[in-house]
């Protein structure tokens, strides 16, 4: 390395001081004569002999405290940066045996210390890695020369004093500039790169006289400000400040920030929006009673173009052809599998009762023949309509607000809602929405009835099949059928099973009637009810005989209702309303786990149809078979919250209130 190479500028602070240095001591030498002179002269030279003297301490005070400074001064901040230059520096003012001494000790911190360069990325949302760059003693040739330092001194050079130098040890410094100057433009290559945005674009091509769509991914290039010079500048300055001795903290490990610009990730799911066009199923048209023929598409594979897209490096472009995508579900597959299999089917028995008969004739007829496609949400309330006279609805029992029965139109057609809700429980379909009755009705198993009520309650369900699924209802023989007939996709059938946590028995309460009432002496004018709190689940049967866990699938909250037995009196005063107590609270204790044994699924036998008594009485619950109780779902009330499809089994749940709407 040539000498000059780091020196500070030569008219710089060295020459200044010795310029203030010497014009002191003209001073001193002029106020010496001057004093001779005063003492037997005129009494007008004071004022210049003062001025002159306060000039003379006031250099003198400059000179020494600069050199004290000098002497305790460390140097400048220990980051090197392309900001910091060799003119910042101030040579020293010390005695030739503290500057031989700072040089000696400098000389050997660089043949013995590595240099370490960080640069560390400054940007918006980085994420990247610190660069360290590492020059050792041997690849830099660091040092100090100590032979041409003590050749100057001898010569006088920098001396300002009696024993007092200013040398700015930076000028005998020894560098491999080649060394340093490789390193730096091998880092500049390899990361110093400018900034390139992300981008895409679909092009057209022609091969082999066939024309198709290639989509152009750009990845972009992270832009880092990092040039060969900095680099070079910034390692220079670093060994400088340790010639110098003016660095701080860890003079071999310096910084170097750099701006860092990183583009924008491709978003493949929002290009595949943009450029293609995905295929549609072959579906089935139940109004034209025939296939549609599926639509192929155009698009991509997604996931293999993300992981290429992963692995490519910064400034890849990846070329990725437009193919045509075929439906998953064909029209020839269709036909040959639509509507092969009856996926799940179920029976409840009805009441024989010609007004809620009826309406069950009706809500059956208006469901019969119902295509759900693939992913379609079924509504009972959607297909079946309101339940008016217009349509020939009639008024049958029902449960209303308040927990008594009453003849309302439409009652009766909660029990196809709940027969639809059990075959879809046995088919493995996702239920939207159900819920349960005021109380517990004998025609489904337990907890797995569905209530309905018109601008209310619903009932709702998912085809989850990926194949249409044709519904069939019909009333025959003292029973609603229906049948969800689709193809088959399942490797395991379906097991229900019930836990009851708590159960509110029901009191039987006799109350006066005047004897003009019409009623018998002993009457049951209102049928009892039991109310539980109980959860179903559902198991999966594999065809290799495992099952899985039982999972839940909903809680269900059924209150209770007191039988009223009618005792006649001669008093024509009519007595009190009869009041429906609310059922206990649930149990604190924890429960026991969950059988997973399916519930008995015998139906209760048919019953005559009730008298004309002014309440119909329908015939008192048994231990085996209790009878059906006539329903509605016309009774306004507010909607209470669905009951969620699946969930792990848990506790029972807390009780709801006893005003509920009108069941069916």
């Amino acid at each position: 390395m040539s000498k000059g190479k780091f020196e500070a500028p030569r008219g710089g602070a060295s020459s200044r001081r010795t310029a203030k240095r010497t014009g002191s001591a003209s001073a001193r030498t002029g106020a010496s004569r001057s004093a001779a002179k005063g003492r037997s002269g005129s009494a007008s030279l004071w004022p210049i002999l003062a001025a002159v003297t306060s000039v003379a301490v006031l250099t003198v005070c400059v000179v020494l405290a600069l050199k004290l400074h000098n002497r305790g001064r460390t140097g400048a901040a220990n980051e090197a940066s392309d900001s910091a230059t060799t003119e910042a520096y101030q040579p020293r003012g010390l005695s030739r045996t503290e500057l031989e001494g700072a040089a000696q000790q400098a000389s050997d911190a660089l043949a013995h210390n590595a240099m370490t360069l960080t640069l560390e990325p400054n940007g918006p949302d980085t994420v990247e890695t610190p660069i360290v760059l590492t020059l050792t003693p041997e690849q830099s040739g660091a040092s100090l020369d100590l032979d041409r330092l003590r050749a100057d001194l001898n010569a006088g050079t920098g001396k300002i004093g009696a024993d007092d130098y200013e040398i700015d040890l930076g000028d005998y410094l020894i560098l491999r500039e080649d060394a340093v100057r490789a390193l730096a433009e091998e880092t500049a290559e390899t990361y110093g790169r400018l900034y390139s945005d992300a981008a895409s674009e679909v092009v057209t091509e022609k091969h082999d006289g066939e024309t198709r769509k290639i989509l152009v991914l750009h990845k972009g290039v992270t832009g880092r400000s990092i040039t060969a010079e900095r680099i070079e500048a910034a390692l220079q300055n670093a060994y400088l400040a340790v010639a110098r001795g003016t660095s701080e903290g860890s003079p071999f490990r310096p910084t170097l920030r750099y701006t860092c610009d990183v583009p924008d990730a491709l978003d493949l799911d929002a290009l595949w929006d943009l450029y293609c066009v995905a295929p549609q199923d072959a579906r089935y048209d139940p109004e034209k009673d025939q296939i549609i023929d599926d639509i192929p598409g155009v698009g991509f594979d997604l996931e293999a173009a993300r992981a290429e897209l992963a692995e490519a490096e910064d400034g890849a472009e990846l070329r990725i052809p437009l193919t045509e995508q075929r439906a998953a579900l064909t029209a020839k597959k269709l036909k040959k599998v639509l509507f092969r299999d009856t996926i799940a089917s179920f029976d409840t028995v009805h009441s024989w009762n010609a007004p809620r008969t009826n309406n069950l004739i009706l809500a059956c007829a208006a469901l019969n023949g119902t295509v759900i496609q693939p992913g379609e949400v079924f509504s009972f309330n959607k297909t079946v309509g309101e339940r008016t006279k217009e349509k020939g609805y009639q008024a049958a029992e029902a449960y209303v607000s308040g927990g008594a029965s009453k003849p309302e139109l439409g009652g009766g057609v909660c029990q196809v809602a709940s027969t639809i809700y059990c075959a879809v429980l046995y088919a493995d379909l996702e239920t939207v929405e159900r819920y349960n009755h005021m109380y517990a009705v004998p025609y489904t198993p337990q907890g797995m009835d569905a209530a309905i009520y018109w601008g209310h309650q619903d009932y709702k369900f998912r085809n989850t099949s990926g194949y249409p699924i044709r519904m069939e209802a019909s009333v025959s023989g003292g029973k609603v059928h229906i049948k969800l007939i689709g193809t088959e996709w399942k490797d395991y059938t379906v097991e229900m099973s019930c836990k009851v946590w708590d159960t509110y028995e029901y009191e039987s309460v006799v109350e006066d009637f005047p004897r003009s009432s019409g009623y018998r002496e002993g009457q049951i004018i209102q049928t009892p009810y039991t109310g539980y709190e109980m959860t179903t689940y559902r198991t999966l049967i594999y065809k290799d005989g495992s099952k899985s866990e039982a999972t839940k699938v909903a809680d269900s909250h059924y209150n209770k209702r007191n039988e009223i037995i009618v005792h006649l009196v001669d008093s024509e005063t009519p007595p009190p309303p009869a009041t429906t107590a609310p059922p206990p609270p649930p149990a604190t204790t924890a429960p026991s786990p969950p059988t997973t044994t399916a519930p008995p699924t015998t139906e209760p036998e048919p019953t005559p149809e009730p008298s004309s008594d002014p309440e119909p009485t329908p015939a008192p619950s048994s231990d085996t078979e209790p009878a059906p109780e006539p329903s509605s779902d016309t009774e306004p009330a507010p909607e209470p919250s669905p009951e969620p499809s699946s969930a792990d089994p848990d506790p029972a749940p807390e009780p709801s209130s006893d005003e509920a709407p009108a069941e069916g």
